[in-house]
């Protein structure tokens, strides 16, 4: 990331333009999103790992386990997009963390 930061900055059409950045609602809600889509990360890549050495399910019936993770992603985005656009980025990104956090609660063990 600082290498993209370093390389980006001085070049007149850079991928990123980093003045976005000092908006806050921007901020936030880039920070949001890429600490959810890091964790939805690590989540399918450990979690088809795990299937496969604890569970003992094969490649293929691991990937279709976590597949129901990827459908949600596939339909609500574009919902989500069409909302951050009417009401900014607080409503859309409310909306879909309460059901994340009640499944995580739902699926704890404790």
């Amino acid at each position: 990331m600082t290498l993209l930061v370093v390389r980006e900055r001085p070049i007149a059409h850079p991928l990123i333009h980093f003045e976005l950045f000092a908006h806050k609602e921007f901020a936030v809600g880039a920070a949001v999103i890429s600490t959810v889509r890091f964790a939805f990360v690590g989540c399918a890549v450990f979690g088809v790992i795990w299937l496969q050495d604890v569970v003992g399910m094969s490649p293929f019936e691991a990937g279709v386990a976590v597949l129901p993770l990827t459908l949600p992603t596939v339909v609500f985005a574009p919902l989500g997009g069409r909302l951050c656009d009417r009401l900014g980025p607080r409503v859309p990104l409310g909306i879909g963390m309460g059901p994340r956090r009640g499944l995580r609660t739902e699926a704890s063990p404790t």
